[in-house]
Protein backbone atom coordinates (compact mmCIF):
# COMPACT_ATOMS: atom_id res chain seq x y z
CA UNK A 1 0.00 0.00 0.00
CA UNK A 2 1.49 3.32 -1.09
CA UNK A 3 1.19 6.26 1.25
CA UNK A 4 0.33 9.59 -0.31
CA UNK A 5 2.87 11.68 1.60
CA UNK A 6 1.50 14.97 0.30
CA UNK A 7 -1.99 14.18 1.63
CA UNK A 8 -0.49 12.93 4.89
CA UNK A 9 1.40 16.22 5.25
CA UNK A 10 -1.88 18.07 4.57
CA UNK A 11 -3.74 16.08 7.24
CA UNK A 12 -1.00 16.67 9.83
CA UNK A 13 -0.74 20.41 9.08
CA UNK A 14 -4.51 20.83 9.02
CA UNK A 15 -4.96 18.77 12.15
CA UNK A 16 -2.44 20.82 14.12
CA UNK A 17 -3.84 24.18 13.07
CA UNK A 18 -7.41 22.98 13.62
CA UNK A 19 -6.68 21.66 17.09
CA UNK A 20 -5.10 24.99 18.05
CA UNK A 21 -8.64 26.32 18.64
CA UNK A 22 -9.59 23.54 21.07
CA UNK A 23 -7.86 24.98 24.17
CA UNK A 24 -9.66 28.32 23.78
CA UNK A 25 -13.01 26.59 23.34
CA UNK A 26 -12.40 24.34 26.36
CA UNK A 27 -11.40 27.29 28.54
CA UNK A 28 -14.32 29.42 27.36
CA UNK A 29 -16.84 26.69 28.09
CA UNK A 30 -15.27 25.72 31.42
CA UNK A 31 -14.80 29.19 32.90
CA UNK A 32 -17.46 31.05 30.93
CA UNK A 33 -14.93 33.88 30.94
CA UNK A 34 -14.66 35.26 27.42
CA UNK A 35 -13.98 38.95 27.94
CA UNK A 36 -10.61 38.76 26.17
CA UNK A 37 -11.88 36.77 23.18
CA UNK A 38 -12.08 39.06 20.14
CA UNK A 39 -15.40 38.91 18.30
CA UNK A 40 -13.81 40.54 15.25
CA UNK A 41 -10.96 38.01 15.12
CA UNK A 42 -13.23 34.98 15.44
CA UNK A 43 -15.77 36.42 12.97
CA UNK A 44 -12.98 36.88 10.43
CA UNK A 45 -11.67 33.39 11.19
CA UNK A 46 -15.10 31.78 10.68
CA UNK A 47 -15.49 33.63 7.36
CA UNK A 48 -11.99 32.61 6.30
CA UNK A 49 -12.61 28.97 7.16
CA UNK A 50 -15.84 29.00 5.11
CA UNK A 51 -13.90 30.35 2.12
CA UNK A 52 -11.15 27.74 2.64
CA UNK A 53 -13.86 25.06 2.70
CA UNK A 54 -15.30 26.27 -0.60
CA UNK A 55 -11.81 26.29 -2.08
CA UNK A 56 -11.09 22.80 -0.73
CA UNK A 57 -14.27 21.44 -2.29
CA UNK A 58 -13.51 23.11 -5.63
CA UNK A 59 -10.02 21.57 -5.79
CA UNK A 60 -11.26 18.29 -4.26
CA UNK A 61 -8.70 18.26 -1.43
CA UNK A 62 -9.78 15.79 1.24
CA UNK A 63 -7.27 17.00 3.89
CA UNK A 64 -8.52 20.58 3.52
CA UNK A 65 -12.18 19.56 3.43
CA UNK A 66 -11.99 17.54 6.64
CA UNK A 67 -9.80 19.92 8.64
CA UNK A 68 -11.79 22.98 7.60
CA UNK A 69 -15.06 21.38 8.69
CA UNK A 70 -13.57 20.75 12.14
CA UNK A 71 -12.02 24.25 12.20
CA UNK A 72 -15.40 25.75 11.34
CA UNK A 73 -17.12 23.93 14.21
CA UNK A 74 -14.42 24.93 16.72
CA UNK A 75 -14.12 28.59 15.68
CA UNK A 76 -17.88 29.04 15.43
CA UNK A 77 -18.26 27.48 18.89
CA UNK A 78 -15.76 29.95 20.39
CA UNK A 79 -17.53 32.82 18.65
CA UNK A 80 -20.93 31.68 19.96
CA UNK A 81 -19.51 31.27 23.47
CA UNK A 82 -18.11 34.81 23.28
CA UNK A 83 -21.45 36.22 22.18
CA UNK A 84 -23.48 34.27 24.77
CA UNK A 85 -21.15 34.48 27.79
CA UNK A 86 -20.03 38.01 26.97
CA UNK A 87 -23.54 39.43 26.70
CA UNK A 88 -24.88 41.83 29.30
CA UNK A 89 -27.97 39.63 29.73
CA UNK A 90 -25.85 36.57 30.59
CA UNK A 91 -23.67 38.50 33.05
CA UNK A 92 -26.79 39.95 34.69
CA UNK A 93 -28.36 36.47 35.08
CA UNK A 94 -25.15 35.12 36.63
CA UNK A 95 -24.89 38.09 38.98
CA UNK A 96 -28.52 37.72 40.07
CA UNK A 97 -28.07 33.99 40.58
CA UNK A 98 -24.97 34.53 42.73
CA UNK A 99 -26.72 37.25 44.74
CA UNK A 100 -29.74 35.00 45.32
CA UNK A 101 -27.53 32.12 46.44
CA UNK A 102 -25.60 34.41 48.77
CA UNK A 103 -28.72 35.79 50.44
CA UNK A 104 -30.35 32.35 50.81
CA UNK A 105 -27.25 30.96 52.51
CA UNK A 106 -27.21 33.90 54.93
CA UNK A 107 -30.83 33.19 55.92
CA UNK A 108 -30.00 29.72 57.19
Amino acid sequence: MDIDYISLLGFIAGGLTTLSFAPQLYRSLKTKSVADVSIAMYSAMVAGVVLWEIYAILINSLPLIITNIVSFVLTLSVLIARIVYGSDAYRKRVSQSQTARGSSSQNR
